[in-house]
């Protein structure tokens, strides 16, 4: 389970043309054109990938192979917002739609700083079809 976080961390980065470096640690990251990449495994059954664009958004997908247990993790600026919806909105996959829906509730009537949305019915596969949205590949 967690091996496919690094398969979509790597992908993503490949699609981008965004280097990827790796610490002793294990922590693999990368930045270009203000995206920001991190795989964080913390353990053999623990990661995380938090993937941003800095001063808008970020997507982050937490897998614990242990418990088979996962949570996605949306957050859009308020700023930007009208602009991250419309790019849901135009990406007819399932779990894109279900976010945009999940997000559409912000409309005219709370004014917040940052929108954030908890997804645990989530897969890495749902996650990629919003990340191509948000920020698509230059390929």
């Amino acid at each position: 389970m967690v091996k496919v976080l690094e398969q979509l961390c790597r992908r993503f980065a490949r699609d981008r043309e965004i280097a990827l470096n790796e610490d002793q640690a294990g922590l693999i990251y990368g930045r270009k054109n203000g995206l920001e990449i991190k795989l964080v495994q913390a353990s053999s059954n623990f990661s995380i990938l938090d993937i941003q664009k800095v001063g808008e958004s970020s997507v982050t997908l937490i897998y614990s192979g242990h418990c088979d247990e996962r949570l996605a993790e949306i957050e859009i600026d308020s700023w930007c917002f009208l602009d991250y919806l419309t790019l849901l909105r135009n990406t007819h996959k399932g779990f894109a739609q279900t976010a945009r829906t999940r997000f559409e509730i912000y409309l005219g009537s709370i004014d917040l700083d940052k929108y954030v949305e908890e997804f645990t019915e989530a897969n890495a596969v749902d996650v990629f079809w919003v990340l191509n949205s948000f920020y698509p590949p230059r390929k």
